[in-house]
């Protein structure tokens, strides 16, 4: 992985606010006083990277030692705009879909990334222990309360274990809710924060990258889950079809078709059982025929950013654990 990292603990950061104080600035140089430090950079960098997080997330980092926990800064935290890099379309609100979706990252720009949406629900594991029996990493776009809640116990026991092999886990908003069906930034805020913290308190992982619901976003919401919350927006080229009713042979002619050196993001979703039971592990064995490897997510991208904006450690389980008074299945 190619990706930055700022770790400060208390002492440095100390040492680094004394470096900026005006009193051991050299006198009558103004040009010294006004210049903008790598030391300065990395505080301003760290406050922007905090900023984007859920205030339940940012309250705990509070509490800890800067040692016990990574906060990444990926592209957009350092303002580089790359259009939409990866091979995915960059189109305003008004402009054509591509392959069935809004604006976004719709394509991998290294190899094949294979995504699944909806969870977790009772095949995560299972899919999981496929992927990682064919060493091959796997996505998965999640959501806090569609087919189940994601604080139930089979829950938490199944995103652990495909944590702990390795795969990859983002954000697919708290309810499955359209994200264009005239929701207000408050509400968007919650269906990002929600899944947010539920990540950071069963994995202790906040997460980089989320995929709206149906595909369903324009520009404006775009820039907001950049600006505000340092998201990047991941959509499909190819999508296995099963949510639309596709037969196991239909999906499964959607790897079939794969070649060797081919880029591809491919959506399924792992809440239908014939995905789980057939279409992933034929998927895996053709990936191993044409000798390609599935890839994370951020691994699409230029640069390789982190796939996550702050990595730490799993909590317990608490009171807050529920889903009671949170946003139900598709609504805001």
């Amino acid at each position: 992985m190619q990706f930055s990292t700022l770790r400060l603990s208390a002492s440095l950061a100390f040492v680094l606010a004394s470096l900026l104080s005006p009193s051991l600035a050299a006198p009558h140089d103004a040009r010294s006083q006004n210049e903008i430090t790598p030391a300065k950079r990395a505080i301003d960098n760290r406050e922007a990277a905090l900023a984007t997080l859920s205030p339940v997330v940012r309250a705990d980092l509070e509490k800890l030692s800067p040692d016990d926990y990574q906060l990444f800064l990926n592209h957009d935290i350092q303002k580089r705009d790359d259009k939409f890099v990866g091979g995915g379309p960059a189109h305003d609100a008004d402009a054509t879909w591509i392959n069935g979706h809004g604006p976004g990252i719709g394509n991998c720009a290294n190899g094949i990334a294979i995504t699944l949406d909806d969870g977790p629900y009772q095949f995560h594991e299972s899919i999981s222990k496929n992927f990682s029996e064919a060493n091959q990493i796997a996505n998965f776009f999640v959501n806090g309360l569609n087919w189940g809640c994601i604080y139930d116990p089979a829950n938490v026991r199944g995103l652990r274990r495909a944590h702990a092999l390795g795969h990859y886990h983002f954000s697919h908003t708290w309810s499955h809710v359209n994200l264009t069906s005239g929701l207000t930034y408050e509400q968007i805020d919650r269906q990002v924060q929600l899944v947010e913290d539920a990540l950071w308190k069963i994995l202790g992982v906040v997460p980089a990258f989320i995929r709206p619901p149906y595909g369903e976003t324009n520009r404006t919401i775009i820039n907001y889950l950049t600006n505000r919350w340092g998201y990047k927006v991941i959509q499909w080229d190819r999508d296995a079809g099963d949510a639309a009713g596709n037969s196991t042979e239909q999906s499964t002619a959607v790897y079939a078709d794969f070649k060797t050196g081919e880029r591809h993001l491919i959506l399924n979703h792992e809440v239908k059982q014939p995905t789980a039971d057939v279409v992933i592990p034929y998927a895996l064995k053709h990936l191993a025929e044409i000798n390609q490897p599935s890839i994370g997510v951020h691994q699409c991208l230029r640069g390789q950013p982190s796939p996550y904006k702050v990595v730490g450690k799993k909590s317990k389980r608490d009171a807050t654990w529920t889903c009671e008074g949170t946003p139900a299945p598709g609504k805001p």
